[in-house]
Formats: structure tokens, C-alpha cells, sequence
């Protein structure tokens, strides 16, 4: 069950944002120069990283832990990636403070901003706050969320002075961090350098412990076919109760590369594996139509998931830009944008 966080909460944090905003991180320190906080009693440091030494966009991303780490890794990396920029931001775990325009505040943010008695004017000075969570749309953080944006913030003031003092050295181009912890011996903060831990983000690949099924794939015909298979997002907002925040509808799309033929189209839920779904149409597919000669995909989800399964069965697996789906998915999202 989703909980606001009060409106005293709410003003901790815009003070803090507004202090931030006034040392200006951004003039020192690049976006992948991080700064790792640690509170007393959490197992991992938050990550955060500064945005807006270009001059475009301002901001600060946290970023929860090793698996926040991942996400924030992957982002940085989004132009680089056969997958979908559009995909691969919508897919992050992070929590970011902006200053944006009027027009960006959410709704609700706008009325806390109002009862709080708090006074914004001009561009890239109005502060608001995203949630991102893989499969919903970015949306106003809760309680817990604002909580953490606090926290964080206190120390992250500390840690961004201690840099531009020169109280401790930080080796950002070698890979190290800027991290302010608790030390429980000493019984007070410190900041120090550190090495960014190493990531090897983990995916699953699907046995099929089902013989009798392996045997009747196995026995069906090949069809030459080459079937692009991926995941998109619709990016509207739908509505769940069975969730605090709106859902960010997601699809699984299959394509006959040859013809550009759709063959499936399946809406996914927040709950729903997206390789497990694109297993089971690959499945369904070959019991139908016969084994296709390739399958090509570039969301490691779906080919980390697919990988045995099409060993077994001879077809071969491949990463691949796949832009077909791209003009397929412009396509549905002007058909789909009342969601």
C-alpha cells in the first residue's frame, strides 16, 4: 500500500534540493563521476550521480545499491546499446531529483510546491522528483522514496564540499568512487575514495525439462523463417489496483522478417518475465508453423532465454538491431496514445 510522505517531509527535501542547487555539483563533476552514500544500517551505499556539466539537463540520480549501480551503468551506456534508448531509460531503478521548467512539475508536486509557500521562477530553476521503476511509468516518489532523497541528500552536500575543498582525492577516470559512510568505530561520517564494485548483471536461461515436448519440436519440419522477437514499451500510463503507481504497458511483438508479417502480439504485465513470455511463444510458434532457420533479438532477457532452447532445436539465435520493430512500435504507440 502506497504512503505520501508529508508535507514536513517534503520541505526537508526542498530545502536540501535548494541547497544543492545553490553549490551548483554539476560546474565540478561529471555524470559518471559518482558519489556513493552509506547510511548506518544499510547493507549497500545509494549512488549518485551528478548531471548537468553540459549544460543541458539538471540533475541528480540515486541510485539504490549494486543493482541501482547496474541500472545507472546500463543508462550511461544507452547509446552504445543495440537495445532501444527509449527502452533502456524506462527500464531503470533510479530515483531523480531535475530542475526543469513549470511545465515539467507533475500536478501534485505543483500543489505541495504551493502549500508549502515555496517560490520557483525561470527555466531550469523549478526542482521536481521521478521515481523510475522497470515496467511503470516514472512517477512522484512515495514516503519511503522521499525518505531516502533525503538521507542521501544531507550526506551527498557533505560529500560534494569535502570534493571541492580538496579534503579527499578521488580518481574518477581509474574507477573509483567518492564514498561517504558511517564509521561505526569512530562514530562519525567519513569520506574517502573507493573502487566501484564490479557488476556481471545475471540473466536466466529457461530449460525445457518437458522430453516429450523437446521430442515433438524437434520432429517438426523446418520453415527457413527468420523471426524477430523483442519487447517495447507503449509508453502511456494504465491504471492497476493491484499497483501504487501507473503501469507502463509493455509488449511482446514477433515478426517474420521476410514478409514483415506480425505474428503475435502480447500486452505483458508488471508481473510477467519477458523472456519466459517470448519462450512460450517461441514454443507455441514451432507446434503451429515448424521450426524457423533464425531468430534474432537484442534484448538480453529474451536471447539469455532462448539460448538452449534454440540450440537444442538447431535454429540459430542471434543479437541484432532488429529497426523493423522500431517502425512496427511507432506505429502502435500513435494507435495507443490515449492509454
Amino acid at each position: 500500500m502506497r504512503k505520501e510522505a508529508t508535507a514536513d517531509l517534503w520541505k526537508m527535501l526542498y530545502d536540501l534540493t535548494d541547497e544543492l542547487k545553490e553549490l551548483k555539483p554539476w560546474e565540478d563533476l561529471w555524470d559518471m563521476d559518482l558519489i556513493g552514500i552509506q547510511e548506518n544500517g544499510r547493507e549497500e551505499p545509494v549512488f549518485c550521480s551528478i548531471m548537468g556539466r553540459n549544460g543541458d539537463c539538471f540533475g541528480i540520480g540515486l541510485y539504490d545499491g549494486t543493482q541501482g549501480l547496474a541500472s545507472f551503468q546500463k543508462s550511461a551506456a544507452a547509446q552504445d546499446s543495440v537495445q532501444p534508448v527509449d527502452y533502456i531509460m524506462m527500464n531503470q531503478q533510479a530515483l531523480i531529483c531535475y530542475w526543469g521548467d513549470r511545465i515539467d512539475v507533475p500536478e501534485d508536486q505543483k500543489a505541495m510546491i504551493k502549500q508549502l509557500g515555496r517560490k520557483y521562477r525561470g527555466k531550469n530553476n523549478w526542482p521536481f522528483f521521478l521515481s523510475f521503476q522497470p515496467r511503470f511509468a516514472p512517477w512522484t516518489p512515495d514516503e519511503e522514496e522521499v525518505r531516502l532523497l533525503v538521507e542521501t541528500f544531507v550526506q551527498l552536500i557533505e560529500g560534494i564540499k569535502a570534493l571541492r575543498e580538496e579534503r579527499v582525492k578521488v580518481n574518477f577516470e581509474e574507477g573509483e568512487f567518492c564514498f561517504r559512510y558511517f564509521d561505526l568505530q569512530q562514530m562519525n561520517w567519513m569520506t574517502a575514495p573507493a573502487r566501484l564494485p564490479y557488476i556481471e548483471e545475471a540473466y536466466e536461461t529457461i530449460e525445457v525439462t518437458d522430453e516429450v515436448l523437446m521430442k515433438r519440436l524437434e520432429k517438426q519440419p523446418e520453415n527457413g523463417a527468420t523471426l524477430l522477437l523483442d519487447t517495447a514499451y507503449l509508453h502511456g500510463m494504465l491504471k492497476d489496483e493491484k499497483f501504487d503507481r501507473p503501469v507502463n504497458p509493455m509488449v511482446l511483438l514477433a515478426v517474420d522478417r521476410e514478409s514483415g508479417m506480425i505474428l503475435h502480439v502480447k500486452l505483458l504485465s508488471p508481473e510477467e518475465e519477458e523472456g519466459m513470455a517470448a519462450a512460450n511463444f517461441l514454443v507455441n510458434y514451432i507446434e503451429a508453423d515448424g521450426r524457423p532457420e533464425k531468430v534474432l533479438a537484442r534484448n538480453p532477457y529474451i536471447l539469455y532465454a532462448l539460448d538452449e532452447i534454440c540450440e537444442k532445436l538447431s535454429i540459430t539465435l542471434n543479437e541484432a538491431p532488429i529497426q523493423e520493430i522500431d517502425i512496427i512500435m511507432e506505429g502502435m504507440r500513435k494507435q495507443t496514445g490515449n492509454l
